[in-house]
């Protein structure tokens, strides 16, 4: 059984932070993914850079160098998306408080 849970919150703003924050999940794991595999290729495992066993007799398989290069720039990019993303919740983690503080002042 598949369930969906709908989101609660009419805010907008919170919604576009929770997708962000989801899709910028999504590329951490895929990340992470490419990384373990990239260990695995130095190490000699079967990986999805290189599907065949290699020992240490034998050249690194693959070409890491330019693997790793992508990894750096990824991470870089990662780094940025993920520093916006505090920026995003700070704003509106100050924005929401002081439109809650408006609220009960006027009760």
């Amino acid at each position: 059984m598949i369930k969906i849970a709908k989101n609660t919150t009419p805010d907008p703003i919170q919604v576009k932070l929770r997708q962000n924050k989801k899709l910028w999940n999504k590329e951490v794991s895929s990340f992470i993914n490419n990384l373990i595999n990239l260990k695995k290729t130095m190490n000699g495992a079967p990986s999805s850079y290189h599907p065949e066993r290699s020992t240490i007799k034998d050249p690194i398989p693959a070409d890491p160098s330019s693997i790793i290069n992508e990894l750096t720039s990824d991470f870089q990019q990662l780094a940025q998306k993920g520093n916006s993303l505090i920026q995003e919740q700070i704003n509106y983690s100050k924005n929401r408080r002081a439109s809650s503080k408006r609220r009960t002042h006027l009760y």
